[in-house]
């Protein structure tokens, strides 16, 4: 579970991938119909904010996130 404020919140991939990963979002848990925007997302992280539906006001609430990548960047080779 992680805790999605109004401004949104950025998941950081430590290490990160070598290329965009694909991200999916499940939304917990609230009481009213609630959306989501992935509003940007690169190797090394990805934004997430939650809106209200139908009025598109940015909401709180909670989310997983499963993230599917290729490789992860190393420091030192193996």
């Amino acid at each position: 579970d992680v805790t999605n404020a109004t401004g949104g919140v950025q998941i950081d991939f430590v290490p990160p991938f070598r290329s965009i990963p694909v991200v999916a979002v499940t939304i917990d848990g609230n009481t009213n119909v609630i959306g989501y925007e992935v509003v940007s997302k690169n190797e090394s992280s990805v934004v997430i904010k939650l809106h209200d539906e139908p009025s598109g006001l940015p909401a709180t609430g909670k989310i997983d996130v499963g993230v599917l990548g290729w490789g992860k960047q190393r420091t030192n080779p193996i």
